[in-house]
């Protein structure tokens, strides 16, 4: 598990499922507050033990940025669109990481991460300009891939009356 202590607490940056599941297994009473199907009663005492100080290394936030954009944009456990977008507006506006490096950490040799960011650039201001919201879509997902790859297209671009130079950012 990866932490950061921020006001005097740690917070779990990174394997917070890591951290549920030792909870669980340390606590039968909190199995009984969800559905927990599979999870022993009681754990022998020299494992439980092993629960008690489970491995986690506490860094800064801007320190675990590329470990996260590898594992979650294009790694092993990959995000949706639309969170992989807002977690790459994070680190671009949060640390002040460039675009170019963003996709040069993570391995991105096709735009992807600048075309993330513009979509959810566009998204942004259609929602703070009110002539969209995503609440109020029909449907349980919202197709966030339709907007960025939408974007690479000129005709869209001509449509929404963005510049020529639009995707060059």
């Amino acid at each position: 598990m990866f932490a950061t202590k921020e006001k005097d607490r740690y917070i779990v940056v990174e394997g917070n499922r890591r951290l549920a599941a030792v909870k669980l297994l340390r606590s039968p009473a909190l199995c009984g507050k969800i559905e927990a199907k599979g999870i022993p009663k009681e754990l022998p005492i020299p494992i439980k033990k092993t629960l008690d100080a489970p491995p986690v290394i506490v860094c800064d936030r801007i320190d675990l940025w590329m470990y996260m954009g590898f594992k979650h944009l294009n790694g092993p456990q990959e995000w949706d669109s639309i969170a992989k977008a807002e977690y790459i507006a994070h680190v671009q506006e949060e640390f002040k990481i460039p675009l170019a490096s963003i996709a040069r950490t993570i391995g991105d040799e096709h735009q992807t991460v600048k075309r993330l960011y513009l979509g959810l650039t566009v998204l942004r201001q259609a929602e703070s300009s009110g002539v969209f919201s995503r609440e109020k879509i029909w449907g349980a997902r919202f197709p966030f891939s339709h907007l960025w790859t939408g974007l690479g297209y000129s005709s869209v671009q001509k449509f929404l009356g963005l510049k020529s130079d639009f995707i060059s950012l």
